[in-house]
């Protein structure tokens, strides 16, 4: 697949063959996409929606053989998982602080 969306197929002969293209969609209202699941959304509004060429009127371009990038804050992510072992800590210590105050009373109580 080329860069404008461009399907070939590519023989052991090295010959080359379109077979298609794929179209990118611009939907001016993305809050009516509805996820049906495994990245598969639906259009669910009766908004204006655009079907175009790779790379005409500013829609992008299609990369081929390529992953997505991620698109989360490595940063924040870190931060959070640091946040929450510290919560997780702090409740640890509280358990623990517990355990031994109800060891202190029960000897209390064992002397009495």
């Amino acid at each position: 697949m080329d860069p404008d969306g461009q399907v070939k197929l590519a023989w052991s002969n090295e010959e080359t063959e379109l077979v298609g293209a794929v179209a990118i969609a611009d939907f001016r209202d993305q809050q009516q996409l509805e996820s049906i699941g495994n990245g598969r959304y639906i259009y669910a509004g009766s908004g204006q929606r655009r079907v175009l060429a790779s790379g005409t009127d500013g829609i992008g371009t299609i990369v081929s053989k390529q992953l997505e990038a991620s698109n989360v804050d490595l940063s924040q992510e870190f931060g959070d998982l640091i946040l929450i072992q510290r919560g997780f800590q702090a409740s640890s210590q509280v358990v623990s602080v517990s355990n031994d105050m109800i060891q202190q009373l029960f000897g209390i109580r064992g002397q009495g």
